[in-house]
Parts: structure tokens; sequence; C-alpha cells
């Protein structure tokens, strides 16, 4: 298992009307948090992209609102990988205001060869999981 934190805050933009967070946004802070643990355990997104030609399309999603967030509110993101990828992995979320959990979900993306975009095992990446995933 895999862990990453990272934080955010709840912009103006991201409330609805009854002032809290629309529930799309969490989404975001996922994104947020899928991007920080790929930095941290393989290499930057944007090196992934460009020199593997590999891409990490969400192919499926689920989250569960336990309790509202509000503008201005300081998000901690914390990302789990709990599994070693094969063609897809499997990134945890759970989100915190003030140590209190108030989001938990998933998200499912699928290695895809960025050339072709059909799904592939990351075997050039494999260096790196391998590491991670001893």
């Amino acid at each position: 298992m895999k862990k990453t934190e990272c934080y955010t805050f709840v912009r103006y933009s991201e409330i609805d009307n009854l002032g809290i967070t629309y529930y799309s946004h969490y989404f975001i802070f996922f994104e947020i948090g899928r991007i920080n643990w790929i930095n941290t355990y393989l290499l930057p997104y944007r090196k992934i992209e460009k020199e593997y030609d590999i891409g990490l399309p969400t192919v499926e999603t689920y989250a569960k609102f336990l309790v509202p967030s509000t503008l201005s509110d300081k998000i901690k993101i914390v990302t789990i990988v709990e599994e070693k990828p094969l063609s897809t992995i499997c990134f945890n979320y759970r989100l915190y205001v003030e140590n209190k959990l108030i989001t938990i979900g998933y998200t499912k993306n699928a290695f895809v060869n960025l050339k072709t975009l059909k799904p592939c095992r990351p075997v050039s990446l494999k260096e790196y999981i391998d590491r991670i995933f001893k």
C-alpha cells in the first residue's frame, strides 16, 4: 500500500447556491490527489505521457459524500493505491476537513497507449512499478 497526502482549498467557484461544494468538484479533488500520487511514486505525469506515450483515463469512479465542505475549507486529500497495477490502477481517496472524514471514493484508471488509444500494460514503467510494490 502506498499513500500520499496533499491539500487544496474550496474556492468560491466550487460552491453551489446552498454554500456547499458542488458534487462534481470532488472528482477534481480526486484528480489533484491522483496526480500527486503519480508524481510522487512513478514519474511526473507529463513525462509519462510525452516520453512513454502512456495515458491514464478514468474508466470508473465512485464517491460517497459524508459531510459537506464549504467555502475556504482546507481539504486534506489522502490517496492510496493498495494493489500493484496491471492494465488498470485503482486510486482510493479519503478527503478530510479539520481531521474529519468528509468523502470517500475511488477512481479506476486504465493504462492506454496514446498512439493507438488502446489499453496496454505499462511495460515501459515496470521498473518504477516494481520498485513501489516490492
